[in-house]
C-alpha cells in the first residue's frame, strides 16, 4: 500500500510541479524558467492542445509539440502579455494508468488589456517512475482563448494605428 501512497504522491506532484513551472519566475516577468520546465519532460515528451478542431485551426496552438516546440510556445505567447499565472485548482490521480488530470486557471493580462481567465484540464501520462511526463493534452477554454486573441489584435491596432499618426503628423513616409 506504501508503494502505491508514493507512486501517488510522485505522479501529483510532478504534475503539479509541471503545470506550476510554467509560471513566471520573478513576479511581473514573463520568462519562466524553461530548465525546469524541461526537467519534468521525458526524452519523448509530447503535447497537444484541444478541442482538436480549435487547435488545429488555431494560429498559435496547431500541431503536437516536444519539450522544446512547447517551450518556443511559452516564448511567442508570453511575447503578447503582461504576465500570467496558473493556478492549480484540482488534482485526480491514476495510479494504475500512471495518468493525472489537473484542472487549472490560467489567468492572462495581455498588454495593455484586462485580465482573462483561461480555464484549463490537463491529461497528463508519465512514466513507470511518476516522475517524467510522456504525453500531455491540454484542453483550453476557446472563448477565453477568443478574448485574448481579440485583445492582442486591439493592441497592436492601436499600437499600428498610433504610429501612421505620428508618421502622418511628422511628415514621414
Amino acid at each position: 500500500m506504501a508503494i502505491s501512497e508514493d507512486l501517488y504522491d510522485n505522479l501529483a506532484a510532478t504534475a503539479k510541479g509541471f503545470i506550476e513551472a510554467t509560471n513566471a519566475a520573478t513576479p511581473r516577468d514573463n520568462n519562466p524558467d524553461y530548465d525546469l520546465i524541461r526537467s519534468f519532460a521525458a526524452p519523448h515528451f509530447r503535447i497537444e492542445w484541444a478541442p482538436k478542431l480549435f487547435a488545429k485551426s488555431s494560429p498559435v496552438l496547431g500541431d503536437a509539440r516536444d519539450i522544446e516546440g512547447f517551450c518556443s510556445h511559452i516564448r511567442g505567447m508570453s511575447a503578447n502579455l503582461s504576465t500570467w499565472a496558473i493556478l492549480v485548482q484540482d488534482i485526480f490521480v491514476d495510479v494504475k494508468r500512471r495518468t493525472v488530470i489537473a484542472r487549472a486557471d490560467f489567468w492572462m493580462l495581455p498588454n495593455g488589456g484586462d485580465k482573462v481567465c483561461n480555464d484549463i484540464v490537463f491529461f497528463i501520462k508519465m512514466d513507470q517512475s511518476g516522475e517524467k511526463i510522456i504525453d500531455c493534452t491540454e484542453y483550453v477554454d476557446p472563448e477565453a482563448s477568443k478574448q485574448i486573441r481579440d485583445r492582442i489584435a486591439a493592441k497592436t491596432w492601436e499600437k499600428n494605428a498610433e504610429a501612421e499618426r505620428n508618421v502622418a503628423l511628422n511628415g514621414q513616409s
